[in-house]
């Protein structure tokens, strides 16, 4: 599975725990639209670092970065997670 399918299954989980069942595209905004929030950003972070062995300790983090599939997958392949 490549990164933006996991990616995609991770928010989609986030969603739908909050019954938020729209359907969103890789470029939609989730922060700033309000369909994600802080904590469910920090359930993205858990999520990848044991779905993709990301290390944000190692990394930084920066919630900018979880606006969109496209921008997580951004950040994912700048760091080389693989």
């Amino acid at each position: 599975m490549d990164k933006a399918a996991v990616v995609r299954k991770l928010i989609t989980k986030v969603l739908s725990a909050k019954g938020d069942t729209a359907s969103f595209d890789d470029e939609d905004t989730l922060i700033t639209s309000g369909r994600l929030a802080s904590i469910d950003v920090l359930h993205l972070v858990v999520s990848l670092e044991e779905e993709l062995g990301f290390d944000f300790a190692a990394e930084g983090f920066d919630a900018n970065n979880f606006d969109s599939v496209h921008l997580i997958v951004r950040m994912l392949d700048s760091s080389g997670t693989a």
